[in-house]
């Protein structure tokens, strides 16, 4: 059977509070009366100094103070003489004109013939009747007196006092056990917090916090926790990051992999039918062998250029390749290239003076692949437009071709290597897929900026260089 700690924590201290009362009641039932007549013999030698300090008065005055003490403590008070006849009684029939005086009992005599000049004697007396007397005795000059009092009701006082204490004590076990087990929330409750926030936290449920304010040792605990259930949750959170990271290059690889083989697959199979058919002779005449190999040759260069951007690509994604930065006048090496490469451009705007921060021979990648890309997909009647400016904190390069309908869709996907857009994009135009990530890549590793469009029927890739 499963116990909460709170019960666990009331039954013991109840269990602690019990024992204590039992094991008090135990010591006032057993010693309780000898302490009783530990305190009487106390309290009887304070009354015999009292007497004391009065001795040289006159009898009436003595009898005065005995009676006076009797009245006070309870206890019976006589002055006798050496032959024990009663010289004074704290009784309220005693009268000082008696002719004829009362003598003692033959024990109490007993305990004054035993006495010596200084002492004083103490001691319980058993009489016929089996009632018990504590009976102390002093000289005083030359008289003694003597204080007695019966045993019985020392012993009524003590079982008074016992009563007194067990009900008490169960009045107060009853009154402490509602306080403990109210005040075992304010003690438990922290615990309560903790096993909570930990059985969350087994649970990967990092959403719990403890708010134990105390500055003890659950605070101290709950602070702690607090501290492993951040930790954890960073840690835990940067894992699955980073697999999902690492699931995404999975998956991006297995795809890469596989548009691979299938760009592999069409040139490979048209080099292999072409040379077979020139193996087997399956020509009409040496023009149409000769057509064969040319396929043969165009095919193996679709192959190469494949291979070469394939590892190209491969390079920039794992950034294993250097920058060498030079400033670039791209005003110039914009206007050079067109020139060099004979590109038709019907509407250009050039900005004068426009340098960058870059590598060369990257930025002609960039080049190149931005117009083979507006050169292959443009309409054939379409034309290409060219704009170089100068914004707050890069250079603007757009390139732009008219060209067949893009969806949004396709175009948030064209970045990626071999996306292809059945309509205008197909095989036929000679293109793999990869000008536009590749593009992207080199452009990242400036640390610039590249964005896609289509309005109005122009596709338009935009690049941004830091200056």
């Amino acid at each position: 059977m499963k116990v909460s700690i709170r019960k666990q924590y009331v039954m013991i201290m109840s269990m602690l509070f019990i024992g204590f009362i039992i094991v008090f009641i135990l010591i006032s039932q057993i010693f309780l009366d000898d302490y009783y007549i530990y305190k009487f013999e106390d309290q009887l030698l304070d009354d015999m100094f009292e007497f004391e300090s009065n001795k040289d008065t006159s009898l009436e005055s003595q009898l005065s103070t005995i009676r006076e003490l009797s009245k006070t403590s309870g206890f019976k008070y006589l002055l006798v003489d050496q032959e024990g006849k009663i010289l004074l009684s704290s009784v309220p029939e005693f009268a000082i004109s008696r002719t004829k005086a009362d003598s003692i009992d033959r024990d109490t005599q007993e305990i004054i013939n035993s006495l010596s000049s200084e002492e004083y004697a103490y001691d319980l007396i058993t009489f016929e009747s089996k009632e018990q007397r504590v009976v102390m005795v002093k000289k005083v000059q030359a008289s003694y007196l003597i204080i007695s009092t019966q045993l019985s009701e020392i012993i009524e006082h003590a079982k008074i006092a016992n009563e007194f204490f067990i009900w008490t004590s169960i009045i107060l076990l009853i009154i402490i056990i509602l306080l403990i087990y109210f005040l075992s929330k304010r003690v438990v409750s922290p615990i309560l917090t903790l096993n909570n926030q930990v059985k969350h936290i087994a649970d990967f449920d990092f959403s719990l916090y403890s708010d134990i304010k105390t500055k003890d040792e659950l605070g101290q605990l709950g602070q702690n926790i607090n501290r492993i259930s951040r930790a954890l949750e960073e840690r835990i959170n940067s894992l699955n990051s980073h697999n999902k990271i690492l699931k995404d290059d999975m998956e991006h690889q297995r795809r890469f992999l596989a548009s691979i083989a299938h760009e592999f697959k069409s040139p490979v199979g048209i080099i292999k039918g072409y040379a077979e058919s020139i193996k087997l002779n399956y020509y009409k005449d040496e023009k149409e062998k000769n057509e064969f190999v040319d396929y043969i040759v165009e095919e193996s260069d679709r192959l190469t250029d494949l291979v070469e951007d394939i590892i190209m690509l491969a390079q920039l994604d794992n950034k294993q390749f250097a920058l060498n930065c030079d400033s670039i006048n791209l005003s110039k090496h914009l206007l050079d290239y067109i020139q060099k490469h004979k590109i038709e451009v019907q509407e250009i705007s050039i900005e004068e003076s426009l340098y960058v921060k870059g590598d060369k021979r990257r930025i002609n990648q960039v080049l190149s692949n931005l117009f083979q890309n507006a050169l292959r997909y443009k309409t054939e009647q379409g034309y290409i437009t060219v704009s170089l400016k100068q914004t707050s904190l890069h250079v603007q390069l757009s390139v732009s071709n008219d060209c067949e309908p893009i969806t949004k869709e396709d175009l948030s996907q064209l970045i990626k290597p071999f996306y292809r857009i059945e309509a205008s994009r197909s095989r036929h135009t000679g293109g793999h897929g990869l000008g536009l990530s590749i593009i992207n890549s080199i452009v990242e590793a400036h640390e610039g900026e590249m964005s896609l469009s289509y309005k109005n029927g122009f596709f338009e890739v935009q690049v941004k260089f830091k200056r």
